[in-house]
C-alpha cells in the first residue's frame, strides 16, 4: 500500500521475508538509468550502516528503470509530520530527539558517510518518537528528482551551510552539522518550512553568506540554544563535530567540552598534584606524570587512556572521577574503544558526570561494535534491562553471544540465563547448560550456582544433586548468595548429602546477611521449627519481617501465621489477614488457602462464606482440578453460587489446614554487578 509520493517517486509499505518494510522507489530518466549502477554502488555502501538510529537498508535493485530500496518501516511517520501535527511540542522531546539525531549523525561519520541532506523530511520516527534517519546520501539521487519540481528546487537551500551554496562538492561532517542545526531548529519553532519569507535560492543564499539565522523562540532553553547556534556557525571550523554534541549536550556547560579537556585538567604538567607513599622511609612519587600529561594533551591517545586510568584509580595523583573522565572522553572521541568503554560505564553510573543512559549507550555501541567484549555484554545488558534504549530481548541475546564467543566469563553466564528462560531466544537448557560451564570454568560465580541449579533440577539431562553440590559450593565459598542458600535447602532436605541442620543454619545465614530473601525467609523458618538452633518465634520474626519487607510472598504469608497463632508475638487475625492478603496477592497459594479459612471461621472479620469459596477455590484448583473444576467453572462464567454446592465444596476441603510457606531455590538470571 502507498504511504507517500513526490517527484522522485513512492514509498510503499508491504512485508519482505516476512517483516514490515517500507520499499521506495525512485524514477529514473532515460539519461538517468545509465547511472542507476553508481547510485545502486553508492547504496550498497549504505547498506553496511547499522544503528539504533539509522533506518535500515536491507536491499536494492534497479528494477524497469526505477531504482527501487528496500528498509526498515517506521511506524511514526516523519520528523516533518509531527513537527506539523504538534507531536513534539515538549521540549523535553525535542531535547531527546536532537541528541538521537547527533548520535546517529557521530555514527555515520565514525565510518566516513555523510547525510548531505538532513531535514526533518529526511528523520523518521517510530511510534514511541524514537529517531530513524534515513536517505543517507542519496542527495544526488533526490536533487535530480527535485529538478522536476519547482517547489523543491525552491526550498533546497534552506538546510544549506553557506560553504555549498557556491560549492557542492565541499559536502562534510561540517555541512551536515550545520543541517542539523536547522532541523533543530524546525522543532524549536514549530515550523518546517525555514526562512519561508525568502523562498527563492538567490535570496536565501545572500542571507546566509551575510550571516543572518533563524530567530528561536523566547523560551528555547540555553543548552538547545547553544547547540543550534554552534552548528550555525558560518565557519565550518567553529562547528561541532556529532561525537562531541552526542558527549556534552545534556551538559549545562557552554564552552566545547572535548577542546577545554586540557584546560580544564591543568595548565601546565605543573598543576597536577602529585601524591607521594612511602618506600623504605623514603618519601618519592609514585610516577612521573608530567611527561605522559604532556604527550596525553599532545594528542598521544595511549597517555590519554593512561593518564584516566590514574585519576579513576588515584595512582601517582589525587583521585578524581571528573578528571578520569574528561581523558577518557579526548581518548573515546580519538577512537580509543577502551576508553568509548569507559565512557559508557562513566555515563552509566553517574562517575565524574550526570547520569545518562542514552549517552551511556551511545559509547558502549561504539565500543561493542570495535569488537570490546566486556562493552559488547554491557549492552546487552542494558537492551535486557531497557535502559537508554527501548527493551529488546532479541538485541540483548546478540551483543550478549557476540561478547561470549570472545571467552567473556559474564556474557557467557548472561547468554545462559537467556537460553535459561528463553529470552530474546527459543528455551534451551543444554545451551544453557554449554554457556555456563564455559564461565563456570572461568570462575565466575554466578555461573557456577546456576549450573548447580541445573543439576540439581535435572532441566539439562539428568538429575544429578552430587554435582549440583560441587557446583554450588564453588560459588558459596566466592561469597555468592544464591549458591550459599542453595546449599542451606541441600542440607536441610538432604539433596546429595546427610541431613545436616546445622550446616543449613550456617549457609541459611550466610546468604540472608547479604540480604538474600529466600535465605531470610528459610532462616526464619529454621527458628520457628527449631531446626539446627533451639526454637526461637522471635528470631524467626526478625528473619520472616526482613524477606516480607522485600516483598517475599512465602516469608509475607508465613508472617501472617505467626500473628494468627500468636507465635512470639501478641495473637492479631487483622495483621495476619492483611500479610496473608500480600502475599495471596503475588499468586501464593498457601495465603489464598488460608485468606479462605480465615473467612470460613470468621477470625477477626465477619464471616463470609462467598469470599472463603473463592480463595479455598483457587487454592484447590492447584492441590487438584478435578475436585474444583465445577466450583471453577460457575466462577469464570460468573452464575450465582448456591449455598449447598458451597458447603459441599468447601466440606471435602476441611483437611486442608492453614498452610506455612517453605521456600525453595530456582533459577534466576544473574549479572556481575549492581547497576
Amino acid at each position: 500500500s502507498c504511504i507517500g509520493s513526490g517527484a522522485y517517486g513512492g514509498v510503499y509499505h508491504a512485508r519482505w521475508k516476512g517483516n514490515k518494510v517500507a520499499i521506495k522507489r525512485y524514477l529514473l530518466t532515460a539519461d538517468e538509468a545509465d547511472q542507476s549502477r553508481v547510485i545502486q554502488h553508492e547504496i550498497n555502501a549504505v547498506q553496511r550502516l547499522v544503528h539504533r538510529h539509522i533506518i535500515r537498508f536491507h536491499d536494492a535493485a534497479d528494477y524497469q528503470g526505477q531504482l527501487v530500496l528496500i528498509t526498515d518501516y517506521a511506524d511514526g511517520g516523519s520528523l516533518q509530520q509531527a513537527i506539523e501535527g504538534r507531536r513534539v511540542a515538549d521540549w523535553s522531546i525535542k531535547e531527546r530527539i536532537a541528541h538521537e539525531m547527533a548520535q546517529g549523525l557521530d555514527y555515520m561519520h565514525s565510518i566516513g558517510v555523510l547525510h548531505r541532506d538532513l531535514r526533518s523530511s529526511n528523520v523518521l520516527l517510530t511510534r514511541q518518537l524514537q529517531v530513524k534517519i534515513c536517505d543517507i546520501g542519496l542527495a544526488t539521487v533526490k536533487a535530480r528528482s527535485a529538478s522536476k519540481s519547482t517547489s523543491s528546487s525552491k526550498s533546497i537551500h534552506h538546510w544549506m551551510a553557506p560553504e555549498l551554496l557556491t560549492d557542492r562538492s565541499k559536502h562534510s561532517t561540517k555541512s551536515d552539522m550545520f543541517a542539523l542545526g536547522v532541523t533543530m531548529w524546525e522543532m524549536a519553532a514549530n515550523c518546517t518550512v525555514p526562512l519561508q519569507e525568502r523562498l527563492d535560492n538567490h535570496s536565501v543564499t545572500i542571507d546566509l553568506n551575510g550571516g543572518a539565522r533563524l530567530a528561536l523562540p523566547d523560551d528555547t532553553p540555553p543548552n538547545y540554544r547553544h547547540w543550534v547556534e554552534r552548528c550555525w556557525e558560518h565557519d565550518p571550523d567553529k562547528r561541532p563535530q556529532a561525537s562531541e554534541m552526542v558527549a556534552r549536550f545534556s551538559e549545562p556547560e557552554t564552552t566545547s567540552a572535548i577542546q577545554a579537556q586540557g584546560a580544564v585538567a591543568g595548565n601546565s604538567p605543573s598543576s597536577i598534584r602529585i601524591t607521594e607513599e612511602k618506600n623504605g622511609g623514603v618519601s618519592q612519587p609514585t610516577d612521573d606524570v608530567g611527561p605522559l600529561w604532556t604527550r596525553a594533551n599532545a594528542g598521544d591517545v595511549g597517555a590519554q587512556v593512561a593518564l584516566a586510568t590514574k585519576y579513576e584509580n588515584g595512582i601517582g595523583v589525587d583521585p578524581s572521577d571528573t578528571e578520569a573522565f574528561k581523558w577518557y572522553l579526548r581518548a573515546a572521541g580519538l577512537g580509543s574503544t577502551a576508553a568509548q568503554y569507559k565512557i559508557g560505564t562513566f555515563s552509566m553510573n553517574g562517575r565524574g558526570t550526570v547520569r545518562n543512559d542514552t549517552i551511556a549507550v551511545f559509547w558502549l555501541q561504539r565500543a561493542a561494535e570495535g569488537a570490546h567484549a566486556v562493552a559488547q555484554n554491557e549492552l546487552g545488558w542494558m537492551y535486557q534491562n531497557g535502559r537508554g534504549v527501548e527493551r529488546d530481548d532479541m538485541e540483548a541475546f546478540s551483543w550478549f553471544h557476540k561478547s561470549a564467543v570472545q571467552g567473556d566469563p559474564m556474557a557467557q553466564c548472561n547468554l545462559g540465563s537467556m537460553y535459561e528462560n528463553g529470552h530474546g531466544v527459543e528455551q534451551d537448557h543444554k545451551q544453557a547448560s554449554y554457556w555456563y560451564r564455559k564461565s563456570a570454568d572461568q570462575g565466575n560465580a554466578f555461573a557456577q550456582g546456576n549450573l548447580g541449579w541445573l543439576y540439581q533440577s535435572g532441566r539439562a539431562g539428568e538429575q544429578d544433586s552430587r554435582q549440583a553440590l560441587a557446583w554450588f559450593h564453588k560459588a558459596a565459598k566466592q561469597g555468592d548468595s544464591y549458591a550459599q542458600c542453595s546449599l542451606g535447602w541441600m542440607y536441610q532436605y538432604c539433596h546429595g548429602v546427610e541431613q545436616d541442620y546445622s550446616q543449613a543454619l550456617e549457609w541459611y545465614r550466610k546468604a540472608a546477611d547479604q540480604e538474600d530473601v529466600d535465605a531470610q525467609n528459610s532462616l526464619g523458618w529454621m527458628y520457628q521449627y527449631g531446626q539446627g538452633t533451639k526454637q526461637d518465634y522471635s528470631q524467626a520474626l526478625v528473619w520472616y519481617r526482613k524477606a516480607a519487607a522485600k516483598g517475599d510472598d512465602s516469608a509475607q504469608n508465613n508472617l501472617g501465621l505467626m500473628y494468627h497463632n500468636g507465635l512470639g508475638i501478641e495473637q492479631d487475625y487483622s495483621l495476619a489477614l492483611e500479610w496473608f492478603r500480600k502475599s495471596a496477592d503475588q499468586g501464593n497459594a498457601q495465603a489464598q488457602n488460608n485468606i479462605g479459612l480465615v473467612y470460613r471461621k470468621g477470625r477477626g472479620v465477619e464471616q463470609n462464606h462467598v469470599e472463603a469459596y473463592i480463595s479455598r477455590a483457587e487454592e484447590l484448583i492447584r492441590v487438584t482440578l478435578k475436585l474444583c473444576r465445577g466450583g471453577r467453572r460457575q466462577l469464570l462464567k460468573g452464575t450465582q453460587i448456591h449455598s449447598t454446592a458451597l458447603d459441599r465444596h468447601i466440606q471435602l476441603a476441611e483437611v486442608l489446614v492453614l498452610t506455612p510457606s517453605k521456600q525453595h531455590p530456582g533459577g534466576r538470571e544473574r549479572r556481575d554487578k549492581d547497576m
